[in-house]
């Protein structure tokens, strides 16, 4: 019976004792003599084998002679670091004759120590000799540990073990850092080198192997950046001059190793040099389109604006740029108030960032931006302008899409107001000027910014019916917005300063509730007040421009506005007859609601409201027809309001007329008038023909 037991790289000493056994069981079978199969059928006798001089050796017996570690070199050694060792033994017979062909395992008291093949097993030679290579797993490993050897032969005199084990001690290895070098010591800008280096047991110069060591540089990057030795202690990386981020490296850079390997870290350091970036290009980024208010327009007062250097296509750090105007409108700076020329150095990012400050006239902008060191390479900036100044006093228009709307039986009904906004030079203010609203009644959005819709500058609000109706029905609003008074330039240098003229001096305003055209207390204050006490200039349309007395100065800022009225129109008709006859009727109509205070109905039906005439025949045989011949069909959304300060101190009668003329028609016949608001409200009234 053949019984084959293959012992791995780290069998004990319990399984070379199991192994024994099983061996005296089959001795005692009859296996220490001939072998039979499984069958009992008797087997060739193993090959017998020979000593070195060609003897043929009789192996009835087996044990391990000797053993010990040793160096490379065969020196033997007490104790053993990170380059290893060989463990080597001598396999004999009992009487000393050299073994050949047995089969030596080898192994370990612990997973810290590995052997030099895979099986951890090898066959004794000639001389009965066998060895293999061992080494800690790392340079931190220390200790005492114990090596198993186990051998074993199979023979024509049967099968035999030995087994014997020795006590090592392992000390952690100190590791040197050695030959760190590079490849170039002078690099182009944006260059790629190697570095290398070996490790070495600083005790012995051993070379280590898969020792971690660890690069990092001040500029750029290496590549890996840890790297662990292999073949004869060899560390081989790449160094490229070119940042993460893709910054370009230029001038000394240092470069470290370090390993933290055995019971000390090892540090070096080695250096070289990386040529200054050779800049190829300028570019003026897209997306960078600004426009300025004109100095004192109280809207943006500056804009920043980047250049960008390469190299290729690798932004360059610390290269000096210079700017100047190529075309600007009067009074531009760059850089600082009053420079028009300027000069930086690119940041990390390759930019170069310049600041324009705007002057007292609109225009075009264009900046040359300008290396310094390569004068060739420029770029000039685009779609930068100085664009518009403040709203100024004769800018200000303000419409409204209904001021005569079915408000006064109703909530919700609304209207648009749109104010335009120009500046002194007509042209649309910056976005985001500012108008803010006020009513006496109903409800208004308190304020909308401007934009502009085809370059013109405008915003617009929404007024919507509800309490609080005055008794009139009349609704005054206020738009205001921070701005400029009108004036004269008569140096003609685009601002307002010593020599100008104002034309209109305003001052603080408020809002006119009553429509009397003066300010009496009560009345809304517009918040900013300018705490002047000048005179005001006269003539003011105390309508649109209601204008506080005495509170005006020569300064040039002040607060524009401009007012109107909404009128609340009831949705019920109160009609009077002006002239009624078989040929002719003329009636008047008002809104049912609003008066004045004496009563009287004042206002007209609201916008959109239908006027219609028909005939009701008082027979068959009646010929009598009706046309339409005055007034309007259909109310008007949008009428003249009036003012009752132009109106001799009375509420405007806004009622409107509307004539009918007849023909062949008879006593027995019949005017029928049907008045039909935007609501639906339908008032019909039947009028006798006289």
């Amino acid at each position: 019976m053949d019984l084959n037991i293959h012992l791995g790289q780290k069998a004990k000493v319990g399984a070379r004792l199991t192994l024994l056994a099983a061996a005296v069981a089959l001795a005692s079978c009859g296996g220490g003599g001939g072998a039979s199969d499984a069958v009992g059928n008797p087997k060739p006798p193993a090959p017998r084998p020979e000593a070195g001089g060609g003897t043929a050796v009789k192996v009835d017996s087996l044990r391990v002679l000797e053993i010990g570690i040793y160096d490379a070199a065969g020196n033997p050694l007490s104790n053993v670091g990170a380059s290893g060792a060989v463990l080597k033994v001598k396999i004999t017979t009992e009487r000393g004759q050299a073994v050949k062909e047995a089969l030596v395992n080898f192994s370990s008291s612990a997973d810290d120590l590995v052997f030099g093949n895979t099986s951890g097993a090898v066959l004794t030679d000639a001389n009965g000799e066998a060895q293999l290579f061992f080494k800690p797993v790392s340079t931190e490993v220390s200790g005492a540990y114990t090596l198993f050897v186990a051998a074993m032969y199979d023979g024509s005199e049967g099968s035999f073990e030995a087994n014997r084990s020795i006590k090592i001690s392992v000390s952690p290895t100190n590791v040197s850092l050695t030959e760190l070098a590079v490849g170039d010591a002078v690099l182009p800008s944006g260059g790629q080198t190697s570095i290398s280096l070996k490790t070495q047991d600083i005790a012995t110069n051993t070379p280590l192997n898969g020792v971690t060591v660890n690069f990092s540089s001040d500029c750029g990057q290496v590549t890996p950046s840890s790297y662990n030795s292999a073949n004869q202690g060899d560390v081989l990386v790449s160094y490229k001059a070119v940042n993460a981020d893709g910054t370009l490296c230029a001038g000394t850079v240092n470069i470290n190793a370090l390993t933290n390997a055995g019971s000390s870290s090892q540090n070096r350091t080695t250096s070289l040099v990386v040529e200054a970036p050779k800049v190829t290009s300028m570019l003026y980024p897209e997306g960078q389109a600004a426009t300025i208010g004109i100095e004192g327009s109280g809207s943006s007062s500056q804009a920043l604006v980047k250049f960008v250097v390469y190299s290729n296509n690798t932004p360059i750090a610390g290269k000096e740029v210079t700017f100047s105007l190529e075309k600007s409108p009067l009074g531009l700076s760059i850089g600082e108030s009053g420079r028009t020329t300027w000069s930086v150095k690119t940041d990390e990012n390759g930019e170069a960032p310049i600041t324009i400050y705007p002057g007292s006239t609109p225009g075009p902008v264009e900046i040359r931006a300008t290396v310094v060191d390569s004068p060739e390479i420029f770029a000039l900036s685009k779609d930068i302008s100085v664009a518009s100044s403040r709203a100024s006093q004769e800018g200000l228009s303000l419409a409204l899409t209904a001021n005569n709307i079915e408000g006064w039986n109703y909530d919700g009904t609304q209207s648009t107001l749109t104010m335009r906004v120009a500046d002194k030079f007509g042209n649309a203010v910056p976005d985001g000027t500012v108008v803010n609203f006020t009513s006496e009644g109903g409800q208004i959005a308190s304020s909308c910014a401007t934009v502009k819709v085809e370059g013109i500058s405008q915003c617009a609000v929404v007024f919507e019916s509800q309490d609080f109706r005055p008794l009139d029905g009349r609704v005054t609003i206020l738009a205001v917005v921070e701005g400029e008074k009108a004036y004269v330039d008569n140096n003609k240098n685009n601002m307002f300063d010593a020599g100008d003229m104002i034309t209109s001096n305003i001052g603080d305003t408020f809002r006119d509730d009553n429509e009397n055209g003066v300010y009496d207390a009560g009345e809304l204050i517009y918040p900013l007040r300018s705490g002047a006490a000048g005179t005001c200039s006269s003539g003011l349309s105390v309508h649109r421009q209601p204008n506080m007395p005495n509170t005006c100065s020569e300064e040039l800022d002040a607060p524009l506005r401009s007012q109107l009225v909404m009128l609340l129109a009831g949705s019920r008709p109160h009609i009077e007859v002006l002239e009624a006859s078989r040929k002719y009727y003329e009636v008047k109509i008002w809104s049912i609601g609003p008066t004045d205070s004496a009563g009287n109905y004042i206002l007209p039906m609201p916008g959109g409201t239908t006027v219609e005439g028909s005939i009701v025949k008082g027979s068959d045989s009646s010929e009598c027809t009706l046309a339409f011949t005055s007034g309007e069909s259909t109310i008007p959304s949008v009428v003249g309001t009036g003012f009752i300060a132009e109106n001799a101190g009375r509420v405007p009668d806004l009622g409107t007329t509307h004539g009918f003329t007849m023909r062949d028609c008879t006593a027995i016949d019949a005017l029928a008038i049907t008045v039909t608001t935007p609501k639906g409200i339908k008032v019909s009234t039947l009028y006798a023909l006289p």
